[in-house]
């Protein structure tokens, strides 16, 4: 890999962490609803557990039993990583995970 691709590649990282940050203070402060934030596609690099701790009044209870509900094991797995089922339920997430 030569240097100018080695930077670009850096360039592009540096991007996505800035987008996938955005798009959680967007998630803390109200602005989108887990359903939009699953939608918008700043959040496939999210990791889920950064994602679930983004939405408000999720802690890191809720946050790990919304993890068990969905059915992932590893903390930095990349919502981009989830299946189909798995990102319906985390756009629900707030609703099923209050009745639990």
């Amino acid at each position: 890999m030569s240097r100018e691709q080695q930077m670009a590649a850096l360039a592009l990282a540096q991007h996505r962490r800035l987008d996938a940050a955005q798009l959680r203070r967007e998630l803390t402060a109200g602005k989108l609803t887990p359903a939009q934030a699953v939608a918008d596609p700043r959040s496939i690099s999210c990791s889920v557990s950064r994602f679930l701790k983004a939405i408000p009044r999720f802690g890191p209870q809720r946050s790990s039993n919304a993890m068990r509900w969905l059915g992932v094991t590893d903390p930095m797995r990349k919502v981009g990583e989830l299946s189909e089922r798995q990102l319906g339920m985390l756009a629900d997430v707030e609703r099923e995970v209050r009745k639990v």
